[in-house]
């Protein structure tokens, strides 16, 4: 399962499928203030991705695919590193 998660962090990896929304969703319902990891995500779902954007939640890590990172950074609203905005 590509899923792990604790009560302050939800772990997403390897390929997450449309399977996955509904516990992603469910997890981030009884966990208001809990974040995401994303940093050994290989695939996300568009059906996952609708529900992290909609939670509007703190992105604790991005995968390491630059492509990959940057799509979810705008997606997420994820503050670009090589902003020169403060």
């Amino acid at each position: 399962m590509p899923i792990k998660s604790t009560k302050k962090q939800l772990n997403l990896h390897g390929y997450c499928t449309v399977e996955e929304a509904e516990d992603v969703f469910n997890w981030l319902q009884k966990h208001e203030h809990g974040a995401l990891d994303l940093k050994d995500l290989a695939h996300l779902h568009a059906a996952v991705l609708q529900t992290l954007m909609a939670s509007q939640r703190t992105v604790k890590a991005l995968p390491a695919d630059e492509f990959s990172a940057e799509c979810l950074r705008q997606a997420l609203l994820f503050p670009n590193p090589n902003s020169q905005e403060q």
